[in-house]
């Protein structure tokens, strides 16, 4: 259905051509056939109604609008967070807004298995750049999505300045005498690490442990 009082953008439809080619990729396994995958077009959309060519002129459906800027009020997911397994004790609620896939990904936490995934789909995963014999410094992937990395990133952020737990462990990170990580890496570590708590609480609905949480990241050294 054309979307009455909306104009068609041309570069929000790039946007989500490459977006949805992005997912094609990620849902094959094998890089022969992720270098299979074909570029998805504007024609794409069109043949598949999220575009309507009406008389030459290009014009965009609901399902555009629900897939770049989502302009409309209510299509947006609610989430709300209780303690345990019963909807007693409310903690917190958040909407999500903006594209309905995006939306998706950040609110259904509960396909997950493990915190790696969510790791591992924020591009916070960890690789090793090598090249022939040659072993880089390991590095994050970045190949998951922006806005959940930079979203986990800036939650670090926020941890290591009002949480002492977590700025004991990014001040390990840092000082360690093996290893010791630079600013930025040990900010990445952190965030991989609240990753891990944040999955464990809304799996289980266990309180977050300061001390527990410490011991299993801090070894003491020998002297």
């Amino acid at each position: 259905m054309v979307c009455i009082g909306q104009k068609y953008d041309a570069a929000k439809a790039e946007e989500l051509c490459a977006a949805i080619k992005r997912y094609m990729v990620e849902a094959v396994k094998t890089k022969s056939e992720k270098e299979k995958v074909k570029d998805v077009t504007v024609q794409n959309l069109i043949n598949w109604s999220i575009i309507k060519n009406v008389d030459g002129t290009l014009v965009p459906t609901n399902a555009f609008v629900l897939l770049t800027d989502n302009t409309f009020p209510f299509a947006k997911i609610q989430c709300a967070l209780f303690k345990g397994i019963e909807r007693v004790v409310f903690i917190d609620k958040r909407d999500f807004e903006g594209p309905l896939y995006e939306q998706i990904e950040e609110a259904y936490i509960g396909r997950f298995t493990d915190p790696k995934q969510i790791q591992k789909l924020a591009g916070l995963e960890i690789v090793k750049k090598s090249s022939g014999k040659k072993k880089g410094q390991p590095r994050i992937s970045k190949r998951g999505r922006r806005k959940l990395r930079r979203t986990m990133y800036e939650s670090a952020k926020a941890l290591m300045t009002w949480n002492p737990a977590f700025q004991d462990v990014f001040l390990y990170y840092r000082n360690r005498t093996k290893n010791p990580l630079g600013g930025m890496q040990a900010k990445i570590a952190v965030a991989c690490k609240a990753i891990r708590v944040f999955y464990v609480v809304l799996q289980t609905g266990c309180d977050f442990d300061e001390e527990k949480f410490r011991k299993d990241i801090i070894r003491p050294e020998a002297a």
